[in-house]
């Protein structure tokens, strides 16, 4: 394959590295591509924590799995940026399909995220169940300490 310019070529280098386990090169790429990339996806998302989110995201793909990237399929920086585009529009449709849902919701019915579904279910199953009569201490509490 013909490289097109030098900067093409140090991407692919540093891929290769971050494919060997090297924190400095992902370093290297995430200065170079964070910020295009959080200003792409903050103007589909248009809430900057949710575009740092979806970038973060974005790159630990990368981090975990560089050999996802193909050459053959064009630039780094191509493939870095829409995999962000594509992440940041999975988020809007995510969104409207659960706002479509709450609207069409019966009266007194309510929707949740998969997250706050899931933080019910971790609450549910951490539940501490104390016998009858039972009496709670906790370090510091007067019953604790013997007052």
């Amino acid at each position: 394959m013909v490289v097109h310019n030098l900067e093409d070529a140090r991407d692919r280098d540093l891929v290769r590295r971050i494919g060997e386990g090297d924190e400095d090169a992902f370093r290297d790429l995430f200065r170079r591509y964070g910020p295009a990339s959080k200003a792409l996806a903050a103007r589909i998302i248009r809430q900057p924590f949710l575009a740092e989110e979806i970038v973060q995201e974005a790159f630990l793909a990368l981090w975990r799995k560089p050999a996802s990237y193909r050459e053959d399929r064009g630039s780094v920086r191509a493939w870095l940026l829409s995999t962000v585009h594509h992440r940041a529009v999975d988020h809007v449709r995510r969104e409207e399909a659960q706002r479509r849902r709450a609207a069409e919701a019966e009266p007194g019915q309510v929707w949740l995220s998969s997250s706050a579904e899931h933080l019910i279910e971790v609450a549910r199953s951490s539940v501490l169940v104390v016998p009858r009569g039972a009496a709670l201490q906790f370090e510091g509490s007067p019953a604790a300490v013997g007052a």
